[in-house]
């Protein structure tokens, strides 16, 4: 019950921080501009990537904590296939979506659909990497944190560089 207490509260402090980068009207994005305003936003941007990461790396350590054989179970074994091709039909219906207009639209009026998108797409990419790392580590308590430092990394790499 602790745990699962715990667990509530990562979602609560998740939600607060969509919350407060929605209504302070936080851009997490980079535009052009001068270096020092770049430098911020890339810095809020990170942050951003962290603090969403960070609640899903906290959430899978206090399941671990409720069940600490999670990581013997069969669904990791295909784990890294299901979702490649649910990530793989989501960017699919993203991009639909994105071309008919109707996402625009959403989200012109609903700012926090594409906070829910983010989270949505950085959390699969999240347990993807989990579900590849589970197959390569003996240690299954470390296989959160190992994912977490290759997530973010990557996730940065990725979006600064584009």
């Amino acid at each position: 019950m602790k745990w699962t207490m715990y667990q509530v509260l990562t979602i609560l402090t998740l939600i607060i921080l969509l919350v407060f980068v929605d209504v302070g009207d936080i851009p997490i994005n980079v535009t052009p501009g001068n270096d020092r305003m770049a430098f911020i936003l890339m810095l809020l941007g990170a942050m951003f990537i962290f603090g969403v990461t960070g609640c899903a790396y906290l959430l899978l350590m206090l399941q671990i904590q409720k069940k600490p054989d999670l990581f013997q179970a069969r669904f990791w074994k295909s784990a890294p296939i299901l979702l490649i091709i649910i990530g793989v039909i989501s960017i699919t219906v993203y991009f639909m979506l994105g071309m008919s207009g109707s996402l625009f639209e959403w989200v012109d009026g609903h700012r926090w659909i594409m906070y829910a998108l983010l989270v949505y797409f950085i959390w699969l990419f999240y347990f993807w990497i989990v579900s590849i790392v589970n197959r390569q580590t003996r240690d299954k308590q470390k296989v959160p944190g190992y994912s977490f430092g290759i997530g973010v990394v990557v996730l940065l790499i990725i979006i600064f560089m584009i």
